[in-house]
Order: C-alpha cells, then structure tokens, then sequence
C-alpha cells in the first residue's frame, strides 16, 4: 500500500513537471481553459474589440519560452497587416507599434496583439478623445482573429 501512494505522488509530480516544462502529451483538461479576452481599440471615436475564437486559439501550436516562437514576428504582421487593410485606406500610411504575446490561461496556447498607428501623416493623426488605433489579433498558427463589428466599406468616410 505505502508502495503504490509512492507511485501515485511521483506521478503526480512527474505531471506537474511536465506540465511546468511544457512536454508534449500533457494535457490540460479543456473546461479549464477559459477563452481568450478582447483586446479594445479606438478608431474614429469608436470603440471596437478585437478577439480569438476560443477554438481557434486550442487549434494553434502550443508554446513555451524557452522555445522557437511557432510563428515568426513578421508573418504576424504580415497577417495582421492584411486585416487593418479592411479597416483603412492606406495600410502603408500605419506603423505598428506593439506587439504582444498573449497566453490563454491553464493551456500552453498563445497568441500575438498588433497594434497599429497612423504615422506623423496630419491627414490621419486627428485630434480625436480616443488615440487612434487597429489591434489585430493572430494565433501561434498564423491565423488572424475576428472583430465585433465590420470594418468600414473600402472609401467611405470614416
């Protein structure tokens, strides 16, 4: 009896190393993995929301630190930069600023938050209450998120 409370605690342990180390075939029970949050941004004075599909995040290849990104820097952007198109006229005209590298809770799944400006240009810095901004979201896999609402028509006014 005192042998198999031994095995079991080792077990125990050799999981919450796993776990801790990232190794593959450990699975995280997925009730437990709450979904990702949104990330809020302001264009034109007007609250958007940026998000990832629960799903689509679980699909996307784990990550630890101490390893390779999944995904390089500049095919996040270059996914990223595809969605802003929808949203403005001249993606050229925005710089992104920030990259962030969010994880979902209890899981080993992670995902970027790119946020883009408008450059210096006067014609698309405006004075508004809100800073001006587009924040995409992109999973590890290469992926770009959804928005709660519909980018604007191409060459409407904003």
């Amino acid at each position: 009896m005192k042998r198999l409370l031994q095995l079991a605690v080792f077990a125990v342990i050799a999981v919450a190393i796993g776990i801790l180390l990232g190794a593959e075939g450990v699975v995280i029970p997925e009730k437990r993995v709450l979904p990702p949050g949104k990330h809020y941004f302001y264009l034109n004075d007007l609250r958007h929301a940026a998000t990832l599909d629960r799903q689509q995040a679980l699909e996307a290849p784990a990550w630890v630190p101490s390893e390779p990104l999944p995904t390089s820097f500049a095919k996040a952007e270059q996914t990223a930069r595809k969605e802003l198109r929808k949203w403005v006229d001249d993606e050229t005209q925005w710089e992104a600023f920030r990259f962030g590298i969010y994880r979902l809770r209890n899981s080993w799944k992670w995902y970027f938050a790119i946020d883009f400006e408008p450059t210096l240009d006067p014609e698309l810095s405006t004075t508004n209450a809100y800073p001006t901004r587009v924040t995409v979201l992109v999973d590890f896999s290469g992926r770009a998120g959804q928005f709660d609402a519909p980018p604007r028509p191409k060459g409407s006014k904003p």
